[in-house]
């Protein structure tokens, strides 16, 4: 027996340059119950994380992206909270540097693209985690 996903009624910043990720990574986390902001970029994040950040309880980031990078971008938010819940995104492997950085910062990872199971599983994970 398969055990559904569980979801919640947080809300989630979504960072991605690639437009399809935003997409389907909205509508999973819209669908199980969470409420989505979407930034395309890291500097967009950084500006709509100071201004909602009352109401983001997580942050969903893509490493690689053109301008500030999710590894910035990580970095900036965290300056402004430290206690913040990040999940980082990445397509592709990744080197001994940045997992270290992204072990040591963030609070979760997840491969893209999002495996059906483990996507909300990390995302709740993170969120429940102190």
């Amino acid at each position: 027996m398969v055990q559904a996903s569980k979801g919640g009624t947080e809300t989630i910043l979504l960072v991605d340059d690639a437009e399809p990720f935003r997409s389907v990574g909205q509508e999973i986390l819209n669908q199980l119950g969470y409420k989505v902001i979407t930034a395309s970029d890291g500097q967009s994040a950084l500006e709509m994380y100071c201004k909602e950040q009352k109401r983001i309880d997580l942050v969903l980031l893509d490493l690689i992206m053109p301008g500030m990078n999710g590894r910035e971008c990580l970095e900036e938010l965290l300056k402004v909270n430290p206690r913040l819940k990040v999940v980082m995104t990445c397509s592709g492997l990744l080197g001994g540097s940045t997992k270290k950085l992204i072990e040591s910062r963030a609070k979760g990872f997840l491969r893209k693209p999002y495996e059906i199971g483990e996507f909300p599983r990390v995302i709740r994970d993170v969120l429940d985690s102190d």
